[in-house]
C-alpha cells in the first residue's frame, strides 16, 4: 500500500465534514468552522548558550471563541507544523463544547527540540513566544497550557513574562503552572488519568474484563506514564507481570512496569521486535493501545489488526476482544471497578 502523508488539518476538516453532514448544518456555518478564527505565525529570535544566534518558529491557533476564552496547550517539537496546530485548536473547541465548558479552541507552538536546548535557552523561546503574543492573549481572550514537551516549569517562565509585559499579578492568565504559584493539584496526572477513564468506561461497553486485556503504549511522555499507573489498578494485575512488561515506548526504547525502567534491547528476546519495529511491536495482539502526543501517532488507523476509537487529539486508545489465551490459566473474577 502507498504511503499517503499525514495531515491532521485535513483529517480534523473531514471529521467535521461529515459530522455538518449529519447536523444538516448550513453553508455559512460550516465555512466558518471549517477554519480558525485567527492565526499568528511569527520568529522567535534567541541567543544560544554558544553565543550564536537562532530564529524558531512560533505559533498560535485561535479557532473559535463563541463560548468563551479560547483555551489550548503550547507545544514544542521539532516537526511541529501549522496544520497540526491548526488540527488541534478545532479538536479543542470541540472538546470544550462536548464537555459544556464556556471557552473556546486554540493550540500553540514553537518548532524546537527541547531535547537539544539548555534550560536558559527554552526560558528564552518562553519568553519569546509571550511577547510575541501578548497582545493576543490573557484570562478573558486566551488562555494557554503546557503540551507535548512543556512543563509547569515552561508555564511559570510564561507567566513571568506576561505579568512583567503587563505589570499585574495575573496568574489565570496559563494553566498548568506550579501549584506553588496557582496551579491545580491532580493536573500533571490528569490527561493520563483522563484517558484510563475512558478505557475502563469503553471495556465496560464491550463486556471485556480489565484483567483480561494486554496493553501497549506509544510513548512515554508525562501522559503514558501516568497512564500506565492508573490501567495497572483496573484489575487484579499480581499475575500479570509478563503482560506488564508489554508497556513499551519503543521511540524512548524503554519499557515500563510497577517496578521501574529497563532498556529495551533487554526485551528483545521476549518481545520479538526490534527497537525500530514500531509497528510491528503494536501488531503484537494487544487488547488495548494508548498513544502519547506526536502527530503519527494516529497512523495506527492503517492497522487491520485494531477498531480504532478516537477518544483524544493526542492520545487514542484502542480495545478488541481477546481472540486467544496468551497466559495460563486463572481465576480471573477481580470485577471492573
Amino acid at each position: 500500500m502507498a504511503y499517503k502523508p499525514y495531515n491532521s488539518f485535513a483529517i480534523a476538516q473531514a471529521q467535521f465534514d461529515g459530522a455538518a453532514k449529519i447536523l444538516g448544518l448550513d453553508e455559512a456555518t460550516c465555512d466558518l468552522l471549517r477554519h480558525p478564527m485567527r492565526e499568528h505565525a511569527f520568529a522567535i529570535p534567541i541567543r544560544l548558550d554558544d553565543g550564536k544566534t537562532k530564529v524558531f518558529r512560533g505559533f498560535r491557533v485561535q479557532h473559535n471563541d463563541a463560548r468563551g476564552p479560547c483555551k489550548g496547550g503550547i507545544r514544542f517539537h521539532p516537526q511541529e507544523t501549522q496544520d497540526t496546530v491548526r488540527a488541534l485548536a478545532m479538536w479543542m473547541t470541540w472538546k470544550c463544547a462536548v464537555a459544556d465548558l464556556p471557552l473556546g479552541g486554540a493550540k500553540g507552538g514553537v518548532i524546537c527540540d527541547p531535547h537539544n536546548l539548555s534550560d536558559r535557552e527554552q526560558e528564552q523561546i518562553c519568553r519569546g513566544w509571550v511577547r510575541q503574543m501578548a497582545r493576543n492573549v490573557g484570562p478573558q481572550t486566551d488562555v494557554p497550557a503546557p503540551d507535548v514537551m512543556t512543563s509547569a516549569q515552561h508555564m511559570l517562565w510564561m507567566l513571568d513574562e506576561f505579568e512583567g509585559i503587563t505589570g499585574a499579578k495575573v496568574p489565570g492568565f496559563i494553566t498548568g503552572k506550579p501549584v506553588s504559584v496557582g496551579g491545580s493539584l491532580g493536573r500533571t496526572e490528569a490527561t493520563g488519568y483522563g484517558v484510563i477513564f475512558t478505557v475502563r468506561e469503553a471495556l465496560k461497553e464491550l463486556n471485556i474484563r480489565a484483567s483480561d486485556t494486554t496493553a501497549s503504549v506509544q510513548g512515554f511522555g508525562n501522559v503514558a506514564q501516568y497512564a500506565i499507573r492508573l490501567y495497572e489498578q483496573l484489575g487484579d494485575w499480581e499475575h500479570l507481570r509478563e503482560l506488564l512488561e508489554g508497556f513499551v515506548a519503543a521511540g524512548a526504547g524503554v519499557f515500563v512496569d510497577h517496578i521501574g525502567v529497563v532498556p529495551l534491547l533487554e526485551l528483545q528476546d521476549s518481545l520479538h521486535v526490534r527497537q525500530d519495529a514500531h509497528a510491528g511491536l503494536l501488531r503484537r495482539c494487544q487488547d488495548v493501545v494508548a498513544g502519547d502526543g506526536g502527530e503519527h501517532a494516529t497512523e495506527l488507523e492503517n492497522l487491520d489488526l485494531f477498531r480504532f476509537f478516537e477518544l483524544h487529539t493526542v492520545l487514542f486508545v484502542v480495545v478488541r476482544r481477546r481472540q486467544r489465551n496468551l497466559l495460563a490459566p486463572h481465576d480471573h473474577d477481580a470485577p471492573l471497578s
